[in-house]
């Protein structure tokens, strides 16, 4: 996904993402440095909330995508006898 996010689309739902797990890493380290204060405890659960619709959003665009024909060529052995001894 992240070596075809410039042909897909996906730079912008890939940006926010990331945004949205940085602001969560310092909420949640601003509570155990700041002994969990109420507004901050809160702000990193609706953070919470906010990255996972972000990823749920990514998900979603990704499927979106239309679908690469990446089916190989069927592997068939060459000799299709069965071999005795």
């Amino acid at each position: 996904m992240w070596r075809q996010r410039r042909a897909s689309g996906l730079t912008q739902a890939i940006a926010l993402v990331a945004l949205a797990l940085g602001a969560q890493i310092l909420l949640g380290l601003a509570n155990v440095i700041l002994n969990i204060p109420l507004a901050i405890a809160v702000a990193h659960n609706a953070m919470g909330a906010g990255l996972l619709l972000t990823l749920v959003h990514l998900i979603w665009r990704h499927h979106q995508l239309p679908k690469l024909n990446t089916a190989s060529a069927t592997h068939t052995t060459t000799i299709n006898r069965e071999v005795t001894a």
